[in-house]
């Protein structure tokens, strides 16, 4: 069995012999700093653990960092530590209304390539008036232009909509502003792990390893001039940090991952 792994990442092995009553089970693990042919480069990796943060901002294994910020006030401040699915594995990091996180470079979108990210969502109060962004580097500026409009994942607030919904869209037009945009089922309070994927003219939507929904989006329209946000989108109005839950394990990648 061959995996991809980045420096610091993290890996639960659970071994049972193959016939009962088996005393001793071996396990023997190889390194290769070539690795496998796939994914074929990391665009961004965050594992939130406190050993990549410092003061307000947290490593970014590939790519810079990323800055945790309190949109009220427009105060960058350390983040904040949180528990992770499983928490054998380390930590993840809380993101209560008003914090997000904003990277220090953009998505490569000119070819296959994957999102993805662990996530629980603490889910809306009755105070919460508007959707609550999981991750977003929206360009409505560029959409329809020849670039691409970003990609943006957003639960949709029943107060603003029939019902609550996972929404995954991306612009493609700025004059007049058009979405496409397509929706599934997400539970609060629970871990949900979460992939997009980009590869032969659609981005699919997948969660907990089943394909959720499809965006028919060519990759090169999906470029962007924004970094990715997560916990708010982008730059875009109604302006706030709207999540309320936590993150751990994001990761951008070159190249399609499959939804299992």
């Amino acid at each position: 069995v061959t995996f991809d792994a980045l420096a610091g990442d993290r890996f639960l092995v659970a071994v049972a012999p193959t016939a009962a009553g088996q005393a001793d089970v071996a396990l023997q693990i190889f390194v290769s700093p070539t690795g496998a042919t796939f994914p074929s480069a990391c665009q961004f990796a965050l594992t939130f653990e406190p050993a990549t943060v410092t003061g307000n901002t947290v490593e970014d294994q590939c790519n810079g960092t990323f800055t945790h910020s309190l949109f009220d006030g427009g105060k960058d401040t350390p983040p904040v530590a949180g528990d992770a699915p499983f928490p054998e594995l380390g930590k993840a990091t809380d993101l209560g209304l008003d914090a997000y996180f904003t990277g220090s470079g953009t998505i490569d979108a000119r070819a296959d390539f994957t999102v993805q990210f662990w996530v629980k969502w603490r889910g809306f109060d009755k105070d919460d008036i508007e959707n609550a962004w999981l991750f977003s580097d929206l360009d409505l500026d560029v959409g329809g232009k020849g670039g691409g409009g970003g990609l943006g994942l957003a639960i949709t607030n029943p107060q603003l909509t029939p019902a609550q919904k996972l929404d995954i869209t991306t612009c493609t037009n700025a004059e007049p502003l058009t979405f496409l945009d397509t929706t599934t089922d997400i539970t609060a309070n629970q871990w949900t792990f979460i992939r997009m994927v980009q590869t032969g003219g659609s981005v699919y939507l997948c969660l907990d390893g089943a394909r959720k929904g499809t965006l028919p989006v060519a990759a090169p329209l999906l470029t962007s001039t924004y970094p990715p946000y997560l916990g708010r989108n982008a730059v875009w109005t109604p302006s706030g940090a709207f999540f309320n839950g936590e993150f751990d394990d994001f990761r951008v990648l070159t190249g399609a991952l499959p939804c299992n």
